[in-house]
Formats: C-alpha cells, sequence, structure tokens
C-alpha cells in the first residue's frame, strides 16, 4: 500500500476507531506515516482532562485546526506536534490582544 493510500483510507475514520477494510501487511515507514496522520486528527479527551498551564495550572482550550492548547489566562497557544503536547513555556506562542481566544 502506498502512502497517498493508506491517507485515503482517513475516509474511513471516525471518532472512535480507524479502520482499514483489508487485511494489509504495511511496512514500518508507512506505520509510522499512518499513525501521525491519525495523531494530528485525533486528540484523547482524558488527555485533555488532566492536562493544565504549566504557568498557572489554569484549564486549556483545545483548538484542533490550529493544533493547539490555548490558555486563556496568560494568553499562550502550547503547540501539538505529532500528537503530542508541548507544555514548555519557551515553546508556546504569545496570544496578541487582538487575537480572538
Amino acid at each position: 500500500m502506498k502512502a497517498e493510500d493508506a491517507v485515503k483510507c482517513l475516509s474511513f475514520a471516525n471518532k472512535k476507531f480507524w479502520v482499514l477494510h483489508e487485511e494489509i501487511v504495511v511496512d514500518i515507514g508507512l506505520r509510522e506515516t499512518i499513525l501521525k496522520k491519525l495523531r494530528e486528527q485525533f486528540m484523547d479527551p482524558k488527555l485533555l482532562d488532566i492536562l493544565v498551564c504549566p504557568l498557572c495550572k489554569g484549564p486549556l482550550t483545545y483548538k484542533k485546526n490550529e493544533k493547539e492548547l490555548i490558555c486563556k489566562a496568560d494568553r499562550l497557544a502550547f503547540p501539538i506536534r505529532d500528537g503530542i503536547p508541548v507544555m514548555l513555556e519557551e515553546e508556546a506562542r504569545i496570544l496578541p490582544a487582538e487575537e480572538e481566544i
């Protein structure tokens, strides 16, 4: 299976599971590509429940399209890279006053 064919299979995905409709052997590189796409697509709700801002310990808002976790109190946007939240102050983007959150 080619990488572009695997990405097309995302159309079969839903919020609870992801399925390839055939039994296939997938090489390791393609497997990593598929897992990366899945991590980008879905964020574990349980993880969102326990994550807080590392500075103020306040709640975070998940912005799926921007792939960021937002702390409204500190006006910081923490990036999500390969499905993993980067909760470091030095990696966070400062939200300008005119940007709505």
